[in-house]
């Protein structure tokens, strides 16, 4: 049964879309490593939803939840279908983002002590490392 209910919330979380689930593959993606007890995930998520309503449309915004095994299982999936397996399996860490290029590679990371400007810096670094590769 718990498998069963673990590949179903694979499912929805591919299903779903920015911020749940899968990455297009010609977008770079600002990936969140999140748990619901983490205080900075809290802290960032209204900071990353202004992000992606201004970004949103050419980065893509996904969320891999470290709150639950079943959350870890479909983060590992997701890592290893979007090709930052290794990030993710070298990662110990919520509350940060890493800022991936289209083919996977890490390109910087967004963290909560950083200024909103900062963060907009970082996102449009992040656009033009991914289309010069």
């Amino acid at each position: 049964m718990k498998a069963f209910l673990q590949m179903l919330l694979l499912g929805l979380v591919l299903a779903l879309g920015p911020m749940a689930g899968s990455q297009a593959a010609d977008k770079p993606a600002a990936v969140l490593f999140h748990a619901d007890w983490c205080l900075n995930c809290k802290l960032m998520k209204p900071r990353l939803a202004a992000l992606q309503q201004q970004y949103g449309d050419r980065i893509e915004f996904i969320r891999v939840d470290y709150t639950t095994d079943a959350g870890r299982a479909e983060g590992k999936a997701l890592a290893k279908a979007r090709g930052f397996a290794k990030l993710y399996g070298e990662n110990r860490a919520t509350g940060w983002v890493a800022l991936l290029k289209p083919d996977g590679t890490e390109a910087g990371a967004l963290h909560v002590t950083m200024e909103d400007a900062e963060m907009q810096r970082a996102l449009e670094d992040l656009l033009a490392a991914s289309e010069s590769s």
